[in-house]
């Protein structure tokens, strides 16, 4: 609840349904997939989990899901939670594309297992079973590749220790805005 009031009065946003889903749940969502195809182009180490992805196209399935979007101390990306937070956005893409061009949204039995899992392993506000499959439906004939993925801007980290990163307020607030307006995100050309 803390957190979708933070979000509410960062970006003014009407949060009205929320979904927390934890560890095992989404090894189970990945699995009930089919696993997801995700490319890179170097292998990713993990100094503490080890290989997160050998390099190239492969299709990864629950732990190893897991453990390529949690691993936050790869040497090549030398980014920490940045390159983690990149990794996320490329999995969540690569899994968009996966329900969308696979058969998970046009058969309705894989369908139903995917939410039922789902709902099985998160924490819900507002949400129910026949939501999230008005949801499913509704994303037929969405382009994966038109969704975009974005991190809020900051601007350095704090210095009293803490190392939080410090929020560019207004370019947080252009990004919201044309959420709420429905318009192009910044940077991104009007269709």
């Amino acid at each position: 609840k803390c957190l979708v009031k933070t979000l509410t009065q960062m970006s003014g946003l009407n949060i009205n349904r929320f979904i927390a889903m934890d560890f095992e749940g989404f090894e189970k969502v990945v699995n009930q997939i089919g696993g997801v195809n995700v490319c890179s182009t170097v292998p990713l180490y993990d100094y503490e989990i080890g290989y997160v992805h050998r390099g190239g196209n492969r299709k990864l399935t629950g732990k190893r899901a897991l453990n390529y979007v949690r691993a936050r101390n790869v040497s090549v990306e030398g980014n920490g939670d940045y390159g983690r937070i990149k990794r996320q956005q490329v999995f969540m893409s690569s899994l968009l594309r996966s329900a969308l061009s696979g058969d998970v949204l046009t058969n309705p039995a894989k369908l139903n297992r995917i939410v039922n899992t789902f709902i099985e392993y998160s924490t819900v506000d507002n949400v129910d079973t026949n939501s999230l499959i008005q949801l499913a439906e509704s994303m037929q004939g969405v382009d994966a590749g038109r969704v975009t993925f974005l991190t809020i801007p900051t601007s350095g980290t704090t210095t009293d220790g803490a190392n939080n990163e410090i929020p560019r307020t207004e370019d947080i607030d252009a990004i919201f805005n044309a959420i709420i307006d429905d318009k192009p995100l910044p940077g991104e050309k009007k269709e």
